[in-house]
């Protein structure tokens, strides 16, 4: 949003991190104080991805110093990238979901659906007065 409303990367960043916690806040802090110190934010982001060897990450640091040397517009690149995450998240718990759907039969096949059926059978024997049970 920062970005989308006119600051640049540097102080996007340093609007953002000390109100978020996390991981990559952390290291966001870390990075605005070396760049504070003299670093570059190129430098900077490419040593995050490098600390926090996860995909979405090195994708992050690739796509904002590639944008940086480029000219192009940042804000469409990030917002994409979050949607991207987003998807990658989403995939994951569907894996999941589908993963657990299995275990969550075996209760039902075995507990619930003989309990039901014997639930349904017992009183029509009874009402037809057969003494099979």
């Amino acid at each position: 949003m920062a970005l989308s409303s006119g600051d640049n990367l540097y102080s996007a960043i340093k609007r953002v991190a000390p109100r978020v916690s996390g991981v990559v806040a952390e290291e966001l802090k870390f990075a605005l104080r070396a760049m504070d110190l003299g670093s570059e934010l190129e430098t900077e982001l490419h040593e995050m991805a490098r600390r926090l060897p996860h995909r979405q990450v090195g994708e992050f640091a690739n796509k904002v110093s590639l944008s940086l040397r480029r000219g192009t517009p940042l804000a469409n690149l990030l917002v994409e990238q979050a949607h991207s995450a987003r998807a990658e998240v989403h995939n994951l718990l569907l894996k999941r979901a589908g993963q657990n759907e299995t275990r969550m039969l075996i209760p039902l096949v075995f507990l619930i659906l003989p309990v039901t059926v014997l639930f349904a059978i017992y009183p029509s024997l009874q009402l037809l007065n057969l003494d099979y049970i």
